[in-house]
């Protein structure tokens, strides 16, 4: 899983770099996830597409950059919200992208969110319209 990947070249660059290191795309099973979790993923969800296998959305991180909060500042935090309509459409674009490539989906929670991020996936195919067996198809694991 290749995290705040920027734009699609820098991609091409760290999948070349992993080649060689002898971790190659294709190879004895290995698929390379990038993180969804910066607005440039989103927007170029289709190049990115292109070169990796699939996309892990990251909300934390997708959420702070979308709406130009830091959840950790006490004078900014309230607005801080994976609910909001912004981040919903950005959930939608990326799963929408995916489906038409064929790609893999993949959630990453940090742990103690778990139960929140779950529940946000699993009401999100109404909340922004999603079709719901996509959302099946959506890993949801934890991370440490």
């Amino acid at each position: 899983m290749i995290p705040f990947c920027r734009t699609p070249e820098e991609g091409k660059k760290v999948i070349e770099i992993m080649r060689k290191f002898g971790m190659v795309q294709g190879e004895d099973g290995l698929e390379i996830y990038v993180m969804c979790e910066i607005p440039s993923n989103v927007i170029l969800a289709d190049q990115f597409a292109e070169i990796f296998d699939g996309f892990s959305i990251g909300t934390n991180d997708l959420t702070q950059l979308a709406l130009g909060v830091d959840r950790d500042s006490s004078l900014v935090s309230h607005i801080y919200d994976e609910r909001n309509e912004a981040v919903k459409r950005l959930v939608k674009h990326v799963i929408d992208v995916a489906k038409q490539k064929g790609k893999k989906m993949d959630a990453l929670m940090a742990q103690g969110l778990a139960s929140a991020r779950k529940e946000y996936f699993k009401t999100a195919d109404t909340a922004v319209g999603i079709n719901k067996s996509i959302l099946d198809k959506v890993l949801l694991r934890r991370i440490r």
